[in-house]
């Protein structure tokens, strides 16, 4: 056949690891064996950036090749299931650039007619364009070991990257059995393993599925770039592992001590391939923010790092274009899993919030209630694994956001959770709180909930006054909405602290809200409709002191541990010289970053209060002593507020907490009136971009503006 290299084995031969006699049209080991040879197939390396294209060869059948315009679209009429052959072998001629237009550096235009496929999408990304530019030193060097993943190779969906293939991955109804799964991950400790089928039905189902020419030509342009960035040595993609065990997973378990996404969602990664791409896609995003620089507290000074510690050539790699490679991967595993059906996932439903999926999900799991234990066991899981997923997704999302889009992205969560309550309720036994993975995922949610609903004044997804709710998330609520003194969830008395500020500053935050809609209608309300009925009433003291008194009370049950270790007021550089003045804020460092993050947000809630306490004619001053005084009473508590949580951001807590602090700094920085402490401020909002790649540059701009009208 003209075209086919010499020195490549079929690829049974190959897979099996026995010498290829490389027949033509097929090989005689094929021919012994009783079965159609595979065909052969070929990894290219080019000058530019070692890019690995791969070619398939389909084998010459003899006369079949002559009746080919017999069969549909041009296909052949011979094919195993995930076998490289059965792509259209004219689609791959087309989509495959010679090897001078990559050395030139042009890229073929597809041909007229064709789709964009998510891959040229991905291409055509900023990241996607900055790869063009990269060199191709000692990259290449590196890369040219590496071979083409076997995975990587197969046949891709344009509409779903992986619809109805039967070689993708395990069904996630057997993702249990973890013995068949595939891991891409490296040897030691992500075994490379064959891809076990679906189940027969999706055989069939794409033995009946007809590919265009264009979807073809689409099929192989993906798997040009899929080839081209991901690694089939597992190497990558267990170096990314790490460095969310490392760097990342530790900003989702901020209040929960038994660590979830360090510990538990990275094994449940070997067997879920939605979670190994929303990890690696989440670790990618944040190493091309940092310029491919780690963040890393396990440095040593005298010892060579491990191998999974490092990456060749790693500034120079694409990793947002990665990035967004894996998270697309990511949420299209989660649609494809969670549908239960053998028919291809469209890209409209990939783009579709992972909120909505699992919704969905669930709502055609309760019609199946009630449920034995050991399917309660595997829907608990599943569940588990699906939130972990959209934890995971939402945080990609946020890192280079500005913290008021953060609302936007958690717009399913409170149908999402009512949905969940519903289906715990119809288990046997029913639970009385959510499970540990639920708790997890549900914590994050509440926490950017109520950060970004105060930076748009707006409620909170997660209604505080659902009572059922908060309960199964582990507070122990009565019927009046007090907070109990121990919990059976939390056996720790700082892991109820922790998930009790949340409610209160949901509670908090929708107060702030309604006094902003109240005030805005009193500004537009006529004289004639002031006795009118319906108006939302403004909130009344009696609300702000409920609120006051269950601050107070959770600052008087805080445990002894959460108190700060070190305090130094007055801070000064000792490398300056004597006559510097020392810093205006204190340093006030906590043993855990949790415990500074709770305290920062205690002094914040407090802050707010003391800022929006309504007047009526009982408690409002009577003279104009009474209100001087008033006024007097409430800058001290503005200035003690804000001291403390400058105060303990200048610590520097760890990176978890750190990521979290900008719409608190935020907030206290409208109140800052000397240059000297407008400067720190500013300087500490920059410091936790350039050191963790977390957006705050909006907020700095928001500030100086601000600072410049005054």
């Amino acid at each position: 056949m003209p075209g086919v290299p010499s020195n490549k084995a079929c690829e049974r031969c190959k897979k099996r690891h026995l010498k290829c006699d490389e027949a033509r049209p097929k090989c005689q080991r094929c021919i012994n064996a009783g079965v159609d040879c595979p065909g052969y197939v070929q990894t290219r390396k080019f000058i530019d950036q070692g890019a690995a294209v791969r070619r398939r060869y389909a084998p010459y059948h003899g006369e079949e090749a002559s009746n080919r315009h017999h069969s549909p679209m041009g296909a052949p009429t011979h094919t195993l299931p995930g076998d490289p052959s059965s792509l259209n072998h004219d689609a791959a001629k087309h989509t495959m650039p010679s090897p001078g237009q990559f050395s030139s550096g042009v890229a073929t235009a597809p041909a007229s007619g064709l789709t964009l496929g998510i891959g040229q999408l991905v291409s055509h990304s900023p990241a996607g364009a900055s790869s063009q530019a990269s060199s191709p030193g000692a990259s290449m060097q590196a890369r040219h070991a590496i071979r083409t993943p076997d995975w990587a190779g197969r046949e891709i969906d344009p509409t779903g990257m992986v619809s109805s293939d039967p070689v993708i991955g395990p069904e996630w109804n057997d993702v249990r059995s973890s013995s068949t799964s595939n891991h891409a991950f490296d040897n030691a400790s992500y075994p490379n393993a064959v891809m076990a089928p679906r189940r027969s039905q999706a055989s069939s189902h794409k033995g009946h599925t007809l590919h265009s020419p264009s979807q073809a030509d689409e099929n192989e342009s993906i798997q040009d770039m899929y080839s081209d960035l991901i690694s089939g040595s597992g190497y990558e993609e267990s170096f990314l592992v790490r460095y969310y065990v490392e760097a990342l997973a530790p900003w989702l378990d901020l209040s929960d001590p038994r660590k979830f996404f360090a510990t538990h969602v990275p094994l449940r990664a070997k067997d879920d391939v939605a979670l190994q791409y929303s990890i690696t896609a989440l670790a990618a995003k944040h190493l091309g923010r940092m310029k491919g620089v780690k963040i890393t507290e396990n440095t040593g000074l005298f010892t060579t790092p491990a191998i999974l510690e490092t990456y060749p050539d790693v500034s120079d790699s694409e990793w947002l274009h990665k990035a967004t490679m894996y998270g697309y991967l990511a949420g299209q595993r989660l649609n494809t899993a969670l549908s239960e059906s053998y028919t291809a996932v469209s890209s409209s439903v990939v783009l579709k919030s992972p909120f909505e999926t699992i919704n969905d999900w669930l709502r055609n799991q309760s019609k199946n209630a009630p449920f034995d234990p050991q399917t309660q066991s595997a829907l608990g899981k599943k569940l588990e694994n699906s939130l972990a997923v959209s934890t995971i997704l939402n945080l990609y999302k946020s890192m280079d956001e500005p913290a008021e889009k953060w609302h936007s992205h958690l717009s399913g969560v409170r149908p999402l959770f009512e949905s969940i309550v519903s289906l715990y309720e119809n288990m046997t036994p029913a639970p009385t709180s959510f499970s540990h993975g639920v708790i997890a995922a549900f914590c994050n949610f509440a926490r950017q909930d109520y950060l970004s609903s105060f930076l748009n004044r707006i409620q909170t997804h997660l209604d505080p006054s659902d009572f059922k709710l908060w309960r199964f998330a582990g507070i122990p609520l009565d019927d009046e909405g007090n907070i109990g003194p121990t919990s059976d969830t939390f056996l720790l008395q700082e892991d109820l602290s922790f998930h009790s500020l949340a409610w209160l500053s949901c509670k908090v935050v929708n107060f702030l809200a309604d006094s902003k809609k109240s005030s805005l209608q009193q500004l537009v309300r006529s004289p004639s409709s002031e006795g009118s009925e319906g108006s939302t009433p403004y909130p009344t003291t009696s609300t702000w002191l409920g609120l006051s008194f269950e601050y107070q009370t959770w600052v008087e049950r805080l445990p002894e541990s959460i108190r700060p270790c070190v305090r130094l007021e007055k801070p000064r550089n000792l490398s300056h010289p004597p006559e510097t003045s020392p810093v205006p804020f204190p340093e006030i460092f906590y043993s855990l970053p949790s415990y500074a993050y709770a305290m920062q947000v205690c002094h914040f809630g407090r802050l707010a209060l003391s800022l929006n306490r309504p007047t009526d004619a009982v408690t409002a001053p009577s003279t104009a002593f009474d209100r001087v005084q008033g006024y007097r009473e409430l800058t001290k508590e503005v200035d003690y507020r804000c001291r403390e949580i400058i105060g303990i951001a200048l610590a520097r807590p760890s990176s978890c907490a750190r990521v979290y602090m900008t719409p608190l700094l935020f907030a206290v920085g409208q109140f800052l009136e000397a240059p000297e402490e407008r400067q720190i401020l500013v300087n500490l909002l920059r410091g936790i971009e350039a050191d963790l790649g977390w957006e705050t540059e909006s907020k700095t701009r928001k500030l100086q503006t601000l600072w410049s009208h005054q």
